[in-house]
């Protein structure tokens, strides 16, 4: 089974790491958010892992509602990106 991306599924489960260098925050703010419970995250053992489409699927619900819901619906976004 292979770790790294490829056009069909770019990792699809991310470390904190990962989630950090791609919404572009502190790995801290990442811990912070999982363990409050604000970001959807999977504690495996004595580590956090993030399933990419569902941190998609947050960032696009928090943007809505942090800009009074102008971001698109789920279903307006071509290919499902969201």
């Amino acid at each position: 089974m292979s770790h790294e991306p490829n056009e069909e599924n770019e990792l699809s489960v991310m470390t904190v790491e990962q989630v950090a260098a791609y919404l572009q925050v502190g790995k801290r703010t990442i811990y912070n958010l999982a363990a409050s419970g604000d970001m959807p995250a999977a504690k495996i053992g004595d580590q956090w892992r993030f399933y990419r489409p569902e941190i998609d699927r947050w960032l696009a619900r928090l943007s809505r509602a942090n800009v009074g819901n102008m971001t698109p619906e789920e279903g307006d976004i071509p290919n499902g990106e969201v």
